[in-house]
This record gives structure tokens, sequence and C-alpha cells, in this order.
């Protein structure tokens, strides 16, 4: 559960709540069948008491964007933390973080390079997760890009670039390099 507090600038948890509020949060997801993760939404007058506490929604998909200030990066943050949490309390260990890398992208083989370059731009900006440097550069039979993040997540953009973009252009060879080459 993410709570968000008027005039609270720092993170909440559950720790923060008043004990009955937690028990309301947790019996409303309980209640409804099926339910692996929710998020709970409870208006109420103050976090330190139950009294007077409402309801106001169960979604069966919690829309993280919404309880991390719009930051996809922070939503992606929560959900990291739900996936850990998780697999600690089963006693599953998980490999840890990868680091961020800065890679040359090199997307061959396009019949439209251009529609390949923009296909490829859009879907980055999209992702939200990798920072592109700038736009995709059109070479002869493809396009480059130099971008940072995550290898799971650039791994995401190269593997789309391959089955296909928002309007069919695929590349046939995807070379990575790492920005020292």
């Amino acid at each position: 559960m993410a709570v968000a507090g008027e005039r609270r600038k720092e993170e909440l948890s559950l720790n923060d709540l008043d004990s009955g509020l937690q028990e309301l949060a947790i019996q409303a997801v309980e209640a409804m069948p099926g339910l692996d993760m929710a998020s709970v939404t409870l208006a109420v007058a103050t976090l330190e008491s139950a009294e007077g506490a409402i309801l106001e929604r169960v979604n069966h998909h919690p829309h993280l964007r919404e309880f991390s200030r719009g930051s996809r990066r922070e939503a992606q943050r929560l959900a990291e933390r739900f996936v850990t949490d998780a697999a600690e309390e089963r006693g599953f260990s998980l490999p840890p973080a990868q680091e961020s890398r800065a890679l040359r992208i090199r997307f061959t083989g396009a019949a439209a390079p251009e529609r390949l370059g923009l296909g490829i731009n859009e879907f980055a900006d999209s992702l939200g997760l990798t920072r592109p440097d700038g736009d995709a550069r059109i070479i002869p039979d493809g396009a480059e890009l130099n971008i940072e993040g995550r290898p799971s997540d650039i791994a995401m953009l190269v593997t789309r670039a391959g089955i296909g973009l928002a309007d069919g252009e695929s590349a046939h060879m995807v070379e990575t390099f790492d920005m020292a080459e």
C-alpha cells in the first residue's frame, strides 16, 4: 500500500499508519478473492487514527505511478521493492540489481532506415526506463543510438526493434558496443 498525506513530503509506509488503518486496508484486500496484489485508497482525517476512515476503492492493479507522484522511475523502484520484499518473505534470493551501462546500439538491415530511427526514438521515449543520448542517427541501412540504462531495460528496446516497432519496421541485426569502443 502506498500512502500520500497532505502537507507531508516524506515517504510513508505501513508502519507510519495507525494499526486500525493497516487492518482496514488488509481486510479490504482479503475480502476480494483472487487478488495477489492490490492498491487501497482510504480517506482519513489523520494517519494516526482509524476513526472515521472511509474505504474509497480497492484496485486489483496497483497504479504505481499514481502513488509515485507520476514518476516512472519512482514507480519502478516501488515495483522492485514489492518483488524484493515478496522474495525475502518466501526465502528466495534474488541476484543484485544490474548496474546502469552506457551503450551504442547499431540496428541494421532495415528497408526504411528513417522509419526505423523514428520508431526507435518513440519506443525508447515511451519506455521511460532508459536514457537515450539524443535521437537515433540514421546510417545507410539502419540507425544507431547512444543510450544509458540497465541491460535488462535496454534489452526491451533491442527485442522490440527486432520483432517490429509500431509502424512495422524492424532491424534484422543488432550490435551493441560499450561507449568506450
